[in-house]
């Protein structure tokens, strides 16, 4: 994994970061197999022997870019989901939030991840790809088991469907902004910014878990 040691000088730390940004957008929009190291080289300004020295090779690289961006809210995540002061409804809404945060900021990343089928064909990095998907499974629905068992959640929700909600409508959002702000300014009279659109998706998604997950009487 790539370290951001407090030991690396700023300039390598730079280096780094600034390679794995232009490797993600050049993934994201030409495709994996389409996109050359040398091609990174020079949209990052560099030369091809430093990345090899940082990164060793294009599938190290391509997984770098998913510890960066994924990882990085994964502490604070875990510290919230292990708080004794906060009640399952809390969490679940801190955990909406964070997805819906991690996924608009990173946008470039799921755009790569869209593009997975073409990774079929190098098995270790679409391995990797779904190891990645199933830690963020696991945690979540652990998560909902965890709340289903304590009695705060329903336990005939099935966890599975419930989670595929949070990529669903998340990606949806960001996939198709143009359709939702015209279909909104049809249907409200205002055409909604995209903090307006991703605080909406926010709210609908709280709603659906609620009505997913509340005890029936």
């Amino acid at each position: 994994m790539l370290a951001f040691s407090e030991t690396l000088p700023m300039e390598t730390k730079d280096k780094k970061i600034k390679i794995l940004e232009v490797a993600e957008e050049l993934f994201a929009n030409k495709g994996y197999s389409a996109t050359s190291v040398r091609e990174i080289a020079g949209a990052a300004d560099v030369n091809v022997a430093m990345i090899s020295y940082y990164f060793g090779s294009k599938e190290s690289l391509l997984k770098e870019i998913f510890h960066f961006r994924s990882d990085f809210m994964q502490t604070q995540t875990d510290e919230v989901m292990g708080s004794k002061g906060m009640s399952n409804w809390e969490k679940l809404d801190f955990l909406i939030d964070q997805y819906v945060k991690k996924f608009s900021s990173n946008h470039w990343l799921h755009r790569i991840i869209v593009r997975e089928s073409e990774l079929n064909n190098n098995p270790d990095i679409a391995e990797f790809i779904h190891s990645r998907k199933k830690k963020h499974y696991d945690m979540i629905t652990g998560f909902l088991k965890e709340g289903q068992r304590q009695g705060d959640f329903n336990k005939e929700a099935d966890t599975l469907w419930t989670y595929t909600l949070l990529p669903a409508v998340i990606k949806f959002t960001l996939y198709n902004e143009a359709f939702l702000k015209t279909t909104l300014e049809e249907r409200d009279g205002k055409v909604p910014d995209e903090n307006e659109l991703l605080e909406n998706t926010k709210q609908h998604l709280k709603k659906l878990f609620r009505k997913i997950l509340e005890i029936k009487e």
